[in-house]
């Protein structure tokens, strides 16, 4: 037996000796097991770096919440009743059908 000129003959004696199909099969499997592992562990990964900023950010925006609540209701306390507030609301009543 003679030793193959090219990679191109040998992908041609492998065709015509299994079939397309097969060969098609065969570079499929080999792209998955070789080529798509690393690339879907680099998704992964970065998946992971997202989902953790998210939940960082996810806290960030829970305590900006807390700190504005507790600002609004320190407002509250401090205006009170005003008479300001007080005659505002009554001239909102009053232009109000």
């Amino acid at each position: 037996m003679s030793e193959p000129g090219s990679m191109v003959e040998v992908y041609a004696r492998m065709v015509r000796d299994v079939g397309f199909p097969i060969a098609v099969s065969g570079v499929l499997l080999w792209f998955l097991l070789t080529r798509l592992d690393p690339a879907l562990g680099k998704l992964s990964d970065a998946m992971v770096d997202f989902t953790a900023t998210i939940r960082r950010q996810t806290v960030s925006f829970e305590q900006a919440a807390k700190i504005g609540e507790e600002n609004n209701e320190r407002l509250r306390q401090l205006m009170g009743d005003a008479p300001w507030r007080r005659d505002s609301r009554e001239t909102t009543r009053a232009t109000t059908p």
